[in-house]
């Protein structure tokens, strides 16, 4: 399915508060109970039965039910694409995330042991005070069991849940190309101009300012990240989510275009630009291409000398302006060839589903968290 397969993990209560509104509930579900006695001639110890019955699976069930749903909606990390994996990994660390699920899962199951061990137990009380201390009984074991088994792994989840929520909502098995360059270089400029609306800026949480999603699809799909950030420092000066950030993007990259403003008006001058182009090159395994932006700025713009010399062999250069369509169309049809090699010449419901359905989706995605913040060109 495309998209973030965690944006449906649900949120994690904290311990106390799932033992709170357990029994609160419980509480309620008992005077339901009490009422529907009311003018009747039960005995107490059956009333006092139904009762603590009443509490019990009630507590019992919604911990059950909550602890379970936790698990059920969160995705078999097992078997999530690599580029999720290593972005829940960067997160919250997969081992981790498998044993707090798991003990989770565990909690779950005991609150159904214990809701079935003290019902059988409570139609056999003999008088109301034997059904409270059998309700009371079960209400410590409950809390005693949320509290040790899964106390830990729910204030775990509880803080990684909106990381994993908020992880860009892209479609890994989609054909996908990276924007890299440094800031300014015009890189949601052109992400714009190709696709012909601004691209959804969703949150990532190794930069400040989110990774940006755009598409097209005349005729194929192609998905276009810009990874602010993540690519213009030296690998020796990133930290290990950084580099497991790397790692993720690598698998979901099918291509990258390298964005390189010889005006130097983006606040970087053509050497450090150059400087990072050999970085991103030796970082991606993919086919890779230059593009040579603000064409229109004929007074300041010239082809860098040192530009081949950093090329590897077969390395194409683009020159282009977003501002007056210049090189835009030689750009696209670049793109669609590599579309069309990537999905092997199947045709486009082939390739995809339906190529808009896929967009649309993904864009659906993005749009539906609402909670990225929009930033300014790059």
């Amino acid at each position: 399915m495309p998209g973030n397969p965690f944006r449906k993990m649900p949120e994690v209560p904290d311990p106390e508060e799932l033992i709170d509104t357990a029994f609160r509930r419980a509480e309620r579900a008992a005077e339901g109970t009490r009422r529907s006695f009311r003018g009747t001639r039960t005995p107490p110890e059956v009333r006092a039965r139904s009762i603590e019955i009443a509490r019990v699976n009630t507590a019992s069930q919604l911990i059950q039910d909550r602890l379970w749903e936790i698990v059920r909606r969160t995705p078999n990390l097992d078997e999530i694409h690599p580029f999720y994996r290593e972005l829940a990994d960067a997160v919250a660390g997969v081992k981790r995330l498998k044993r707090s699920l798991a003990d989770v899962h565990t909690v779950a199951k005991l609150a159904r042991l214990i809701r079935e061990e003290y019902t059988r137990k409570l139609k056999r009380a003999d008088d109301p005070a034997e059904a409270a201390r059998l309700r009371r009984e079960a209400y410590g074991r409950l809390a005693s069991t949320v509290r040790r088994k899964a106390g830990d792994a729910l204030r775990f989840l509880r803080r990684v849940q909106p990381k994993l929520v908020d992880l860009p909502s892209i479609d890994p098995e989609m054909f996908t190309v990276a924007l890299a360059g440094h800031p300014n270089v015009g890189k949601t400029t052109l992400m714009t101009a190709l696709t012909g609306s601004e691209p959804e800026i969703a949150p990532y949480p190794f930069t400040t300012k989110g990774i940006q999603v755009g598409y097209m699809e005349d005729p194929y799909p192609v998905q276009i990240l810009d990874t602010p950030g993540l690519l213009d420092r030296p690998e020796e000066e990133r930290n290990p989510i950084e580099r497991q950030a790397i790692a993720a993007l690598k698998h979901a990259t099918d291509a990258v275009f390298f964005l390189l403003d010889p005006t130097g008006t983006c606040g970087f001058d053509v050497e450090e630009q150059l400087d990072l182009l050999r970085r991103v090159q030796r970082e991606f395994d993919v086919p890779f291409h230059v593009v040579l932006t603000k064409a229109d700025l004929e007074e300041l713009w010239e082809r860098p000398e040192r530009l081949e010399e950093v090329l590897d062999e077969g390395v194409r250069v683009y020159e282009v302006s977003a501002e007056d369509g210049r090189g835009l169309d030689k750009l696209k049809r670049r793109l669609n060839e590599l579309a069309r090699g990537y999905y092997g010449g199947r045709d486009r419901a082939i390739a995809g589903g339906d190529a808009s359905d896929r967009v649309e989706g993904c864009r659906g995605d993005a749009a539906a968290r609402g909670s990225a913040a929009r930033g300014g060109p790059s």
